[in-house]
């Protein structure tokens, strides 16, 4: 069984859940004060914006924010625990919002009519040093203007993103979290700042050092492939395997080794055979990549 409860000007945090015994659930609350934000949203020439994606109520830089829900005459009423500084409303459709009121602490504050722009789209991809695509990457979107991470996308598998709901001035993309590392050991928050016309790429940083970039082809088309794989490394005249890489979901790994020199390579990758790279130079001090071309398992 589940539950939940809502008192006005109250929020619930963490409940609690007890079992004395077989037949009783017995669900603790603690309720914490709440701003309570009430207003209404306008959009162009005064009519009820319409909104295809989530809108949120934002308290500072993230510290606090709300779903808001608004009826079909734009009202809307949205609580924040506890927290304190400037307002933000920012939608999918619409440019990011600064309320010009201050959240001070618990009890009702009405914004009255929130007036909306539509807002810009940002386009753009992520590459890694090779200029090949990554996916599972989140991008985000900061305005310096308002100082306020405005928006956020995950990366698909060309390494794509698209982001909705930003507003004019300077913003700040950068690639801050790796999902699948796709460049395992590489550096991957990089950041560009600018006024950008609806396009922006961004370039994975990598470290130097001695290092290959281990990309997985299909043997058969020569296509990047994107795989589950680990990679085995030893160094000759060593009989024996004795070092690992592993990556989910990634086309490239980057694999660093303490000293430069030769290394035979051992590529597994589902779906496919095992591939054994012999005598792989890892240069001082720089990276290099090294295509590995993988031959499908036959069934």
């Amino acid at each position: 069984p589940a539950a939940w409860v809502e008192a006005p000007g109250y929020m619930p945090d963490s409940p609690s859940r007890k079992e004395p015994d077989p037949t009783t659930v017995i669900w603790s609350f603690r309720l914490r004060q709440a701003t309570v934000v009430r207003g209404r949203l306008r959009g162009p020439d005064g009519v009820v914006p319409k909104l295809t994606g989530e809108c949120w109520l934002i308290v500072g830089d993230d510290v606090g924010a709300a779903r808001v829900w608004a009826d079909g005459e734009g009202r809307f009423e949205a609580a924040i625990a506890g927290t304190k500084g400037p307002l933000f409303l920012r939608t999918e459709d619409y440019a990011p919002v600064r309320l010009g009121v201050e959240a001070t602490g618990p009890g009702v504050l009405d914004v009255g009519e929130i007036h909306l722009v539509p807002g810009r789209r940002l386009r753009g991809r992520v590459l890694d040093v090779t200029r090949a695509p990554v996916a599972n990457v989140r991008v985000g979107v900061r305005s310096l203007d308002l100082g306020l991470g405005i928006g956020s996308a995950m990366t698909n598998a060309k390494g794509e993103f698209e982001i909705g709901g930003l507003g004019d001035g300077e913003l700040e993309v950068s690639t801050s979290e790796m999902v699948s590392a796709p460049l395992m050991g590489g550096r991957p928050d990089t950041k560009r700042r600018g006024v950008f016309a609806g396009c922006a790429d961004l370039v994975l940083e990598q470290p130097e050092g001695n290092a290959v970039l281990v990309r997985l082809r299909d043997a058969s088309n020569e296509e990047l492939v994107v795989r589950t794989v680990r990679v085995y490394v030893r160094r000759p005249p060593e009989r024996e395997f004795w070092s690992s890489m592993f990556g989910q979901n990634v086309h490239t790994v980057r694999i660093q080794r303490d000293l430069p020199g030769d290394y035979d390579l051992r590529v597994e990758a589902e779906g496919y055979e095992t591939a054994d790279v012999p005598r792989v130079t890892f240069p001082e001090g720089r990276a290099t990549p090294v295509d590995v071309r993988l031959t499908p398992k036959t069934k």
